[in-house]
């Protein structure tokens, strides 16, 4: 049927999202461990859609047109963004489908069928490059190494432009990052501003580097400006 609108679509509409929206008690996607929905996806695969996403609670929708959720199917009913969600997606690199399970907080709870725990980052590496050693700049790289404290790292450049990355403990490493990773670049926006794009794009690039990077296209890159004068 999805297969059908799209084809009924102009050129200039496509379907890149489908959310599974089951509205009686007894729908295929409210068991959290359903291939309902990956098993939707592939099959849309070679039309273009990206993802889906389901619900693992029961669906309804209200009056206003809202998507409402409930354990129970009966009562309790409440907008669907304070119930968790599976989402299916490609993987960029093998092209298989894989899945995130988030809690009612929005965090990433489970990846491709494995709890994470304590440790709740869907990559396997966390770098954060701090840019100065000014104390806010200084307790947001804590903040942020904090949430992920077994796999998170600190890079810093000196004086002289050298690029030193270590560990929670200030004790310097040397990392081989293989598979997805993340770099939170830390400073002030006026620290930015005054480094330029693309001197900080080398210093990225730089760092990238050092860490012995396999695979660029698996990380993400995030410019964290600590107060209210970000670029």
């Amino acid at each position: 049927n999805i297969t059908k609108l799209n084809q009924a679509l102009t050129d200039d509409a496509t379907i890149r999202h489908i959310s599974l929206v089951g509205c009686n008690l007894d729908n295929p996607t409210d068991n959290s461990t359903s291939t309902y929905a990956a098993q939707t996806l592939q099959n849309l695969k070679e039309i273009g859609v990206t993802s889906t996403s389901a619900r693992s609670d029961y669906v309804a929708i209200g009056p206003d047109g809202r998507k409402l959720t409930s354990s129970t199917g009966t009562d309790a009913w409440k907008h669907k963004d304070s119930k968790a969600k599976t989402h299916y997606s490609f993987n960029e690199l093998t092209g298989e489908v894989e899945s995130r399970v988030y809690n009612s907080e929005g965090t990433l709870v489970r990846y491709n069928g494995k709890h994470l725990g304590d440790n709740n980052s869907q990559y396997q590496t966390n770098i954060v490059l701090q840019l100065s050693d000014n104390e806010t700049v200084k307790n947001a790289t804590n903040a942020l190494t904090k949430k992920h404290p077994d796999n998170s790292y600190i890079a810093k450049i000196d004086d002289n432009g050298k690029l030193t990355v270590y560990d929670l403990n200030g004790n310097e490493v040397n990392l081989n990052v293989n598979g997805k990773y993340r770099i939170n670049v830390v400073a002030h926006g006026s620290e930015m501003t005054a480094i330029g794009a693309e001197q900080l794009a080398a210093h990225i690039t730089n760092l990238q580097t050092k860490l012995r990077i396999e695979q660029t296209e698996q990380g993400r890159i995030a410019l964290v400006g600590c107060e209210t004068d970000k670029p």
